[in-house]
């Protein structure tokens, strides 16, 4: 049967790949106006073949990012299944080591770095890949790389069904990791990255740390960490280099990398000079091009690949540069870049945050004596290792005075003092923040958003969350307590609506009856419920010495549902004209929207008046205005007229 010039809505262009039991074509999205990647499986292929295919469809349809494949529909058309996806126009990373034999380490550094970066979103959304290896990496002709086939991915809380069954192994021998070959059903992300580490092995020494099949040799040799070292092949390697392999390839789980904001936090140390992504991208494309004199100088493969000279940071690096005879330089040249760096590729997975402490003019000690220190535990109760549960980062914090430029000052006069941590970046999660200065204790609890959201948002002038307090001349004798409860969201003021209580001999007792103080020594736990908000429970300790204490709670709101009832599977669904937004319950996290479901579709949504878009095309779509609340769940029905391609929506 000769290939049709249509598949559903797609326009086939050819067919440029072929096998027993499916094709891959080359088409024209409808709407889009580019090319794409169609992928068919005959339906009378075998279930774990078609299992495989439809899971590696639905995983990829909720995931956007830029180092990932963007995977646009999957559907059902005459006796087969269909994937339309983003078409790479380069080469597989497979191809490339074929070809090249060896990558020059730095370009390997470059390209590890970027498939960590779409392997860690992944993570992030509860996937584990579970088949990272060379081929199932694109290295398109503009530098980007993209990682694909999640065909055999493990999503956490979800059964795994058939797909992999008892005595089954899954994935490429070479870069499966110990526990994997044991029982691929209970892995977690750590698997993922040995795979990464055997696959930057491969990369820059052009073997494979195990090659072979299912042998017991090589289950041996796998299970016991022994492979030859890169620096037989590579006998100048840097030991940077050898420290990646050993943090990612380790055969004990506990001894890797608990996760891969670690790694890129690594490596992004290690590539300051690579400002923003277009420079990586600038990078993989001169590799790619064979531009030698690009990649190799006098010291040879392990040069640093240059960049285009970019006018504006230029400048800023020769402002440093002065600067530094001032003794200002390092600290204003380290933010800008780190700035640069957080702003433009992490800006998902991180936060911004800066904590200042005003000084009183007549406090009885210089600026540069007085001891503040910050200690900031984030904690995520849904992760799967205890290790990621709980996360502790503690910072000093040093005089600062407010005409140091680039900083935003705590006040506006610059004789003005002040304690500050400096600009931090963190990962995104909820907070528990003890700050002491001197013999003062403030508690604080507060969630961290991204920066993606924070650089959007009008109120945050500054681009990162700015706490602020100011030192009290120490006086009073008693300690009184303070309590400050704002929304999380929108910072209003939230205490007239909160009951606060405190535990007392293992009881809750309304804070009303300590009348604002409590002894001094030991714990104390207080609890919050404000109606509409998630409670939130803080401990403090409050030491002998303490003349204050003041708690700053951020409440944040218990969503509502919208609930989407519909006919078919196959209508965009905007809100707000948002394809995907910030959302959750107490985690949050980048959520999209997607498609309508047959039958019921639930959406988390803060209580709020929103505007709902249903679309089947340009031609076809439909606004609906809807009110969220959290006592009771907002009801739509979407219909969907395939004759008349008419959508109405109704409550």
């Amino acid at each position: 049967m000769a290939d049709a010039k249509m598949i559903d809505k797609y326009r086939i262009l050819k067919v440029i790949g072929e096998g027993g039991m499916g094709k891959v074509y080359l088409g024209v999205h409808p709407t889009l106006k580019k090319d794409i990647i169609i992928k068919r499986l005959s339906i009378s292929s075998k279930k774990s073949l078609s299992d495989r295919f439809r899971r590696e469809a639905r995983v990829m349809m909720g995931f956007r990012h830029e180092n990932i494949v963007s995977v646009y529909d999957h559907f059902k058309h005459g006796a087969a299944y269909y994937i339309a996806m983003e078409f790479v126009d380069g080469i597989s990373l497979e191809d490339l080591i074929e070809k090249k034999k060896k990558i020059p380490p730095l370009a390997a550094i470059l390209i590890l770095r970027e498939i960590s970066r779409g392997l860690a979103y992944a993570h992030n959304k509860g996937v584990i890949h579970r088949d990272i290896k060379p081929d199932n990496v694109l290295i398109a002709k503009s530098g980007e790389v993209k990682l694909f086939d999640f065909g055999i991915a493990m999503v956490e809380e979800e059964a795994e069904e058939d797909l992999t069954k008892t005595g089954i192994v899954m994935g490429t021998p070479s870069y499966m990791s110990p526990e994997q070959i044991k029982d691929a059903k209970h892995v977690d992300k750590r698997s993922d990255i040995y795979s990464l580490g055997a696959l930057f092995y491969q990369m820059i020494t052009g073997k494979k740390a195990f090659p072979g099949g299912f042998s017991a040799d090589t289950i041996h040799r796998i299970t016991r960490g022994i492979y030859t070292k890169p620096a037989k092949y590579v006998p100048k390697l840097p030991r940077f280099f050898k420290k990646i392999l050993s943090k990612t390839m380790n055969h004990k789980m506990g001894r890797r990398y608990h996760n891969l904001e670690q790694l890129i936090q690594v490596l992004a140390s290690y590539l300051a000079k690579y400002k923003v992504q277009d420079d990586v991208h600038a990078a993989i494309k001169a590799f790619l091009r064979e531009q030698p004199e690009k990649l190799q100088g006098k010291t040879g493969a392990f040069e640093k690949i240059p960049i285009k000279k970019r006018t504006p940071l230029s400048k800023l690096f020769i402002a440093a540069g002065i600067l530094a005879v001032l003794g200002l330089g390092f600290l204003l040249l380290n933010q800008q870049a780190t700035a640069l760096y957080f702003e433009n590729i992490a800006s998902r997975e991180y936060g911004g945050l800066e904590i200042q402490v005003t000084i009183p003019r007549n406090f009885y000690k210089t600026d540069d004596r007085i001891f503040g220190r910050v200690i900031l535990v984030c904690r995520n109760p849904l992760a799967k290792n205890e290790e990621d549960k709980k996360k502790t980062f503690e910072f000093k914090l040093s005089p600062r005075s407010s005409d140091i430029p680039f900083i935003t000052p705590a006040s506006n006069d610059p004789a003005q003092k002040y304690l500050s941590s400096g600009i931090l970046y963190l990962p995104v999660g909820n907070y528990d923040c003890e700050l002491i200065v001197e013999s003062n204790k403030y508690g604080l609890t507060f969630p961290l958003k991204p920066l993606a959201m924070q650089l959007q948002d009008p109120d945050l002038p500054e681009r990162r969350k700015i706490i602020k307090y100011n030192l009290g001349i120490p006086y009073v004798k008693e300690i009184p307590v303070t309590h400050n409860i704002i929304d999380s969201d929108t910072g209003r003021w939230v205490a007239g609506e909160a009951k606060i209580y405190y535990r007392l001999y293992g009881a809750w007792v309304d804070w009303a009856k300590a009348k604002g103080e409590l002894p001094a020594g030991g714990s104390q736990t207080f609890r919050y419920v404000v109606p509409g908000y998630y409670t939130k429970d803080l401990t403090v300790v409050v030491e002998l010495e303490m003349n204050m204490l003041s708690l700053t709670v951020e409440m944040v709101k218990i969503p509502g549902r919208l609930v989407l009832q519909c006919n078919t599977d196959e209508l965009a669904i905007l809100v707000d004209n948002k394809t995907e937004d910030y959302l959750g319950e107490l985690m949050k996290s980048f959520t999209t929207f997607g498609n309508t479901t047959k039958g019921a579709k639930t959406i988390l949504l803060n209580p709020g008046k929103y505007m709902l878009t249903i679309q089947k095309d340009k031609e076809t779509s439909v606004n609906y205005n809807f009110y969220i609340n959290t006592d009771n769940p907002t009801r739509l029905t979407v219909h969907y007229n395939s004759e008349k391609k008419q959508i109405l929506i109704s409550q």
